[in-house]
């Protein structure tokens, strides 16, 4: 089956589209993507796949996993997480293989894909935090986007104190791509838990601010109050709290 699903993906190799996504996706040394490998097939083309071969074993599937190619690692965790909403594996085989496997979650689309509603999810539903906390202490980056995007499964249900707790303990993480994915999760604490509740940590939290971060967490804000939040960045990155009167 791995033999017929990877000839099935290499016969829909687009060149141009593979250069566009290399560069996109940061492959050049030094890059954080360094060394990826693509095929230049999109996102839609990749969910169908993954509808079609849901219901292939996990040694298939640690084969397409372990793949260079960056489509493949893409279709293998979207083939999990349906997987895991069809109940057509047990959750705790899902949660493990997803663990086992997370050197080859190494990009943002391939955290955002998968982690939120497998690990997220899990973690909601069986009361364990565990793995979240444990990846947002790692020194892997992507294992700390792990962690942050998984918050995403507890805020879009009203749970925003736990995700709070550790967005915190992050906000003075040094990669852009963890800046950039904290601010979207404390944008979805105010879309989720009340503009009040994401105005209160923005401020009570302003000296570990950055500006990307305050740019995305602020994105729902009205036009007035964004405007004063991002003015609020002085030249040490963090918000100056005396721009705010409403303490």
């Amino acid at each position: 089956m791995y033999t017929k699903i990877l000839k099935e993906l290499l016969s829909l190799k687009n060149d141009e589209k593979r250069l566009i996504f290399e560069r996109f996706f940061k492959t050049k040394k030094g890059e954080y993507g360094e060394g990826d490998k693509f095929l230049g097939i999109d996102t839609p083309t990749l969910k169908n796949f993954a509808k079609k071969y849901k219901d292939i074993d996990f040694k298939t599937l640690e084969k397409l996993i372990s793949s260079k190619y960056h489509e493949v690692r893409f279709l293998s965790l979207n083939i999990l997480v349906l997987k895991y909403e069809k109940n057509i594996e047990d959750e705790k085989d899902i949660l493990d293989f997803y663990l086992r496997n997370m050197k080859y979650v190494n990009n943002w689309d391939l955290v955002d894909t998968s982690s939120y509603k497998i690990l997220g999810r899990y973690s909601f539903e069986n009361n364990d935090f565990s793995f979240i906390k444990k990846f947002s202490k790692s020194d892997n980056m992507w294992e700390r986007r792990v962690s942050v995007v998984s918050l995403y499964y507890f805020i879009k249900r009203k749970n925003c104190s736990f995700p709070l707790k550790v967005l915190k303990n992050l906000l003075k993480d040094e990669e852009d791509l963890l800046k950039k994915s904290i601010g979207w999760m404390l944008r979805e604490v105010g879309k989720n838990c009340g503009e009040e509740t994401l105005e209160k940590f923005l401020i009570e939290n302003y000296t570990k601010l950055a500006p990307i971060t305050v740019s995305y967490a602020t994105e729902r804000f009205s036009k007035e109050k964004r405007k004063r939040f991002l003015k609020g960045n002085n030249r040490n990155n963090s918000i100056n709290i005396d721009n705010f009167s409403l303490l």
